[in-house]
C-alpha cells in the first residue's frame, strides 16, 4: 500500500503487469488448492524499483485449502 501511495497511481500498461502478476500468482495458489481469503491492497507487495518485476501476495494466515473434491476444472 505505501508504494501504490507514494507513485500516486500507475498507468494503464503498468496497472496491467500488475494485475496480471496478481492473477498468475493466485491462479498458482488455487492450482495448488490455497484459497487465500483475505486479498485487499495491503497484502501486494510491490518491488520499490520501477521495473515492477517483483510482486508478492502476503498475509496467507486466513488462507484454506481446498479439498480435492471441491476443486472446479
Amino acid at each position: 500500500m505505501d508504494e501504490i501511495e507514494r507513485r500516486k497511481g500507475f498507468s494503464e500498461a503498468k496497472a496491467k503487469v500488475i494485475v496480471t502478476k496478481i492473477l498468475q500468482a493466485m491462479q498458482h495458489c488455487h492450482e495448488k488448492s490455497i484459497v487465500h481469503m483475505d486479498l485487499k491492497n495491503e497484502n501486494i507487495l510491490l518491488d520499490q524499483t520501477k521495473s515492477l518485476e517483483k510482486i508478492k501476495v502476503a498475509d496467507f494466515g486466513l488462507a484454506v485449502r481446498m479439498p480435492e473434491g471441491r476443486k472446479k476444472g
